[in-house]
């Protein structure tokens, strides 16, 4: 068996750092992100009970389904997860996670389960198939499933739209992904470690980055790329404010992906280059992951857009601009075209 190696009114941003292409920085919404992934918990009494491997090759040991009847997505949380580990061979038991929906699959093992902070990633669809896959070590390998976050239907969205039409047209901007399960935007950019900028209200809700966002469903609710495009947030490395106009930003580094071993800017290959602010004159780009109402296609809800408006003023921290944005917006880089 083969496994993988491993916004706000007229506009006038919220920023909380000054970033670059041309120039870059954070934006917050007009207010605090409203529930744009609504979602309940299902507890689960799923349980492998103990397996071991005695033979030569890994094998599966146990296998189930677990189910959300009627989610629109789903993510699993371990209560308690024993994965094998050979310090000699350097191999790991490990559990694979497939969704009935659509085939996506990820694999965990031991460390990057910790670094999933015992949490699958998110799957479109209501169910899953679980394997355990064991080493043949002989030693004790252990899945309980505490509960099971089940996504809703999403029924509240805000614009801040300029003028009476949504002019946000879809992109596909590699350095920009999306929040997980907050719902904002964050984006690479060129430190040494290639790390990720959003909003500082954001953060709390930040636990997952999905890049390479598909399209939503016809009920607006989200769909999300497979495990191969979302990372895990390092919560240790988060650093930020949510101090409001001018001090709102989070700046944070995720684990590399769980079925490439690739961090987010080897797989994506391109990040944001800081620089100061320029006068006012211009225009600004806001490319990111904002929410859409009647009468824009329900599919383009938290799907990454973008506009071009003009760049209007620049007073402190605080930078204006006509592009539209909406809730889903908060944490786009900003970028200056020219």
């Amino acid at each position: 068996m083969k496994l993988p190696s491993r916004v706000s009114s007229r506009n006038l941003i919220r920023t909380s750092l000054i970033l670059c292409l041309g120039i870059f920085f954070l934006t917050s919404s007009a207010a605090a992100q409203d529930d744009w992934m609504p979602s309940h918990d299902v507890v689960s009494r799923v349980d492998s009970g103990t397996h071991y491997n005695s033979g030569d090759t890994p094998e599966v040991v146990w296998t189930q389904v677990v189910q959300a009847e009627g989610a629109e997505w789903i993510r699993l949380k371990f209560s308690h997860l024993v994965l094998a580990h050979d310090e000699i061979g350097g191999t790991s038991s490990t559990i694979k996670i497939t969704s009935l929906k659509d085939g996506a699959t990820q694999y965990l093992d031991g460390i990057s389960a910790r670094q999933w902070y015992n949490s699958s990633a998110y799957f479109n669809g209501d169910a899953v198939r679980l394997e355990l896959i064991a080493y043949p070590n002989g030693r004790m390998n252990l899945v309980r499933v505490g509960h099971v976050t089940a996504g809703e239907v999403p029924t509240d969205y805000q614009d801040s739209i300029c003028g009476n039409t949504d002019d946000r047209q879809l992109s596909n901007d590699p350095r920009v992904g999306r929040t997980i399960p907050g719902g904002c935007t964050a984006w690479l950019f060129n430190d040494r470690k290639h790390c990720m900028l959003t909003a500082g209200h954001c953060a709390p809700s930040t636990d997952v980055i999905a890049f390479n966002v598909p399209l939503s469903n016809s009920n607006g609710s989200y769909n999300f790329p497979p495990p191969e495009d979302q990372y895990s947030v390092d919560q240790s490395s988060m650093q930020g404010v949510d101090g409001g106009v001018g001090n709102d930003w989070a700046y944070f580094g995720c684990f590399p992906n769980s079925n490439t071993g690739l961090t987010a800017f080897e797989a994506q290959g391109d990040s944001f280059e800081l620089a100061a602010p320029p006068s006012v004159n211009g225009s600004i780009r806001i490319t990111g992951h904002g929410t859409t109402s009647a009468p824009v296609n329900p599919q383009w809800n938290g799907a990454q857009k973008t506009h071009v408006g003009p760049y209007v003023s620049f007073s402190g921290a605080a930078l204006g601009y006509t592009a539209d944005t909406t809730g889903g917006n908060s944490g786009s880089p900003v970028i200056f075209e020219g």
